[in-house]
């Protein structure tokens, strides 16, 4: 099969998608610099079978593409979202390659566009603005595929905020256990 763009959609949970708040533990990603990632729960059966249908197989080094919810590998899906089963998405800071011009093609923020509160389908979301991207937002993602079995390469190229959730109300705390 041959390399694809594919778009789905669904809801993120666990979104961090901005130079300032990806994931940085240099235990795991001390040669990427970090990583962007969101839990992606695809809102219908459908969505899975367009991922699944671009040939990259239905796991990845022994653990699966699509984890299901009330499984224990690392942690189960929520049956709040989508259909409560949610693939990971990722994106390294630094990318494995440069172009003739020194330039990271692959690495970087994903572009992250704001759907929710514009008609501009090219208007960006933005962090200090609009705030975090909370649990439970409906949003869109476009994939960037290489298809090879359990060696595909799955790219998180952009997502687009369709509806925002609300940020959590937290209880204050009283200092005490």
């Amino acid at each position: 099969m041959q390399d694809t763009i594919i778009r789905l959609k669904g809801y993120a949970r666990w979104a961090k998608l901005f130079e300032n708040d990806r994931d940085e533990y240099e235990g795991h990603f001390k040669d990427t610099g970090g990583r962007y990632q969101l839990d992606f729960y695809p809102e219908s059966q459908e969505e899975i079978d367009k991922f699944l249908g671009t040939g990259i197989g239905n796991e990845s080094m022994g653990n699966p593409r699509v984890r299901e919810p009330g499984g224990t590998l690392y942690g189960s899906g929520d049956p709040d979202l989508g259909i409560g089963a949610y693939i990971k998405l990722k994106r390294n800071h630094k990318g494995p390659w440069v172009d003739d011009n020194g330039v990271d093609k692959y690495g970087g923020p994903p572009k992250v566009y704001n759907h929710d509160s514009s008609d501009d389908p090219l208007a960006m979301w933005d962090l200090e603005e609009h705030g975090k991207i909370w649990n439970g937002s409906k949003v869109s993602v476009k994939l960037y595929i290489r298809p090879d079995g359990g060696r595909s390469t799955i790219r998180l190229e952009a997502v687009a905020v369709e509806e925002a959730a609300p940020e959590p109300v937290f209880e204050e705390d009283d200092g005490a256990f």
